[in-house]
């Protein structure tokens, strides 16, 4: 199980994620691209939600697979023991923040078409960006402080650095506000309800125009055509995001005692997160 769903099938989804992700930003960079298929804003948005993605399936995989490779092999190396800690308590929250910042960043590219469709006041690409990015930062900080570093040597001499939980993981305030209640509205109710809003209505606009389809110039097509595409990433979001929430919850309430079998579905839910 630890082979197959903690390092093989990762490092082989991250390998072909980042391929897709970095070809789409090759392309989304291309000049001549913006002016044939989408406008300038939605470029940008797009070029940095692909980004956003790049960055995030190399950081998980290397805070899912490095670790997962260390201890299913149980190496002794001097790099296994001293990196495992600093990835386990480092690269954690930066996941979390580049997977916030991937899910906030869609919803912002469907306000972008919703716009566009609608023809009411758009965002500020630039700054929507920023003030996103820096949000789901912020949000992610705590996560720094929930683990702390632990020498430890070794009986054959050698120095290990692990993790152990911090005072801040036992609070019991913090777990509940933090990691069930806020988690729940801001990485999963209020993303996934904007997007159902803002593709629903596009949906019922777009249902609208196949009775005047005939009359629609060729640029028009494609957009309806093309507004497709983030009906499948809601439902994409619906499955794939709800078992890390369920996650976040369980180990809020296991935060003392943490069966094996939430260590599987842990592993489970990291996998449908990349």
């Amino acid at each position: 199980f630890d082979l197959i769903v903690g390092i093989w099938m990762p490092t082989i989804i991250c390998a072909i994620g980042m391929l897709g992700n970095a070809i789409s930003l090759v392309v989304l960079s291309k000049e001549h691209f913006g002016t044939q298929h989408v406008n300038r804003g939605n470029l940008l948005s797009l070029k940095a939600l692909t980004a956003c993605d790049f960055c995030m399936l190399l950081t998980a995989l290397i805070q899912q697979v490095i670790p997962m490779a260390c201890s299913y092999s149980n190496s002794k190396s001097s790099v296994c023991l001293v990196t495992m800690g600093y990835v386990k308590l480092y690269f954690w929250p930066l996941v979390n923040a580049l997977r916030m910042c991937s899910v906030w960043l869609t919803v912002f590219v469907s306000a972008e078409r919703y716009s566009t469709f609608f023809n009411c006041w758009r965002p500020p690409i630039k700054l929507g960006i920023t003030l996103v990015c820096a949000f789901c930062i912020c949000f992610n900080i705590p996560q720094f402080f929930e683990y702390t570093l632990v020498l430890k040597n070794g009986t054959d001499g050698s120095v290990r650095v692990s993790v152990e939980d911090s005072t801040l993981r036992h609070d019991v305030v913090y777990m509940t506000v933090y990691n069930m209640v806020l988690h729940c509205i801001f990485i999963y109710v209020l993303p996934l309800c904007s997007l159902l809003y803002f593709n629903i209505k596009i949906f019922h606009h777009i249902h609208s125009a196949w009775k005047r389809w005939n009359h629609l110039s060729h640029r028009q097509k494609r957009e309806f055509k093309a507004t497709y595409i983030p009906l499948c990433i809601v439902i994409v979001f619906l499955i794939c995001a709800t078992h890390p929430l369920i996650v976040y919850i369980l180990d809020a309430l296991y935060v003392e005692n943490y069966p094996v079998w939430l260590v599987n579905y842990t592993g489970i839910a990291n996998l449908l997160l990349i």
